[in-house]
């Protein structure tokens, strides 16, 4: 291949990236995945569009223009998972801004749509403490948290045994 091939190769994959394809999953996770961009309804366009911006808050790091566009991504469109990394981020980001019941949401899209991700206990851990301490739901944090003090060690295997001994 020459320099050139190579070169449009990595425009395109950007170009696919940043419209919602996640080529290490192998899919892209808005409706309109298999439809040609003629193809695609009205909402599904303001679903990929509401996915970009997304990603270019998160590229640019600015966290807080990627959780308000991702809560108004899930307010308008539902059931809406990110790629595995932006969908942990958002998780934690909402979780250190307070807003306990979306980043609960957010990790619990996480764990649903990526059984094997490599962050799954601390996803596990989080989620967990959301439950325990601030959304009073003892019976849903404690099998996480027991999973969690399994895959873990150290301080988040500590942390997760304490929740549970918190909760009974």
């Amino acid at each position: 291949y020459s320099l050139w091939s190579h070169k449009r190769r990595r425009d395109q994959f950007k170009k696919l990236s940043t419209q919602g394809y996640q080529a290490w999953e192998g899919k892209a996770h808005h409706p309109g995945q298999n439809k040609p961009a003629a193809e695609l309804t009205e909402e599904d366009k303001q679903i990929v569009g509401l996915r970009q911006q997304i990603s270019r808050a998160i590229g640019n790091h600015d966290l807080d223009d990627a959780t308000k566009t991702y809560l108004k991504l899930i307010d308008e469109h539902g059931d809406q998972t990110l790629s595995q990394r932006q969908q942990f981020d958002l998780a934690n980001h909402l979780f250190a801004q307070g807003n306990h019941a979306h980043a609960a949401t957010a990790y619990e899209r996480l764990l649903a749509a990526y059984p094997k991700h490599e962050e799954r206990g601390h996803a596990q851990l989080m989620l967990g403490l959301i439950n325990a301490r601030y959304l009073n739901q003892p019976d849903a944090a404690k099998p996480l948290l027991q999973e969690a003090s399994q895959r873990l060690h150290g301080d988040d295997a500590a942390l997760a045994r304490q929740l549970l001994s918190e909760i009974g």
